[in-house]
């Protein structure tokens, strides 16, 4: 989650996920994004779900944050 002020209606956020040290993944291609068009929420909350049944592998994680194109946040975190 992440919490938005002084924000027109309208803008739009895209967020983007990176598996930094899974086998097979390029850790500065996202690996899915989202996309959310802002319309007053003080807190917008972003979210995802493996499609593997085992869930995510243990590694390292980012996540990034853009507003209208420009990036605004970033955040790592770790799968254990």
């Amino acid at each position: 989650f992440f919490d938005v002020n002084q924000v027109d209606d309208g803008a739009q956020f895209e967020i983007k996920w990176y598996a930094l040290n899974v086998d097979g993944q390029d850790p500065s291609t996202p690996f899915t994004t989202s996309d959310y068009s802002y319309n007053g929420e003080s807190t917008l909350y972003a979210n995802i779900s493996s499609t593997d049944p085992s869930g995510f592998p243990v590694a390292q994680y980012k996540v990034e944050i853009y507003m209208d194109s420009g990036k605004v946040g970033e955040q790592q975190f770790s799968v254990q």
